[in-house]
């Protein structure tokens, strides 16, 4: 059944390019889920911040991680592998914004 009032977090596979594998790396990432609104302010408020202050605002988790998820080694892994920021953010948006369709 549909509810109008969705869960307040989601869980999301984020993959973020290793130098030197041909592979990326897989984590499960727990969003905030934003109405309009919130979206809304979101996007105003990302001017002058941070990659990791911006993200955390809606990164609350992680699993697939060595280390727990806090602020210090959200900002470690965001610096150590420079395309983790916009992988953490496509993901959000398009989980956020776009619709499932199956192949």
């Amino acid at each position: 059944m549909f509810k109008l009032t969705p869960k307040p977090t989601f869980w999301a596979k984020v993959e973020i390019s290793i130098p030197g594998q041909t592979k990326p790396a897989s984590i499960e990432v727990e969003f905030k889920h934003l109405g309009r609104d919130g979206f809304k302010a979101f996007f105003e408020g990302l001017e002058g911040k941070t990659d990791a202050e911006a993200l955390g605002d809606v990164v609350v988790g992680w699993k697939g991680v060595e280390d727990e998820f806090n602020m210090e080694n959200f900002e470690l892994l965001l610096n150590n592998y420079p395309t983790a920021p916009m992988a953490f953010f496509e993901t959000f948006r398009k989980e956020s914004l776009e619709a499932k369709t199956k192949n």
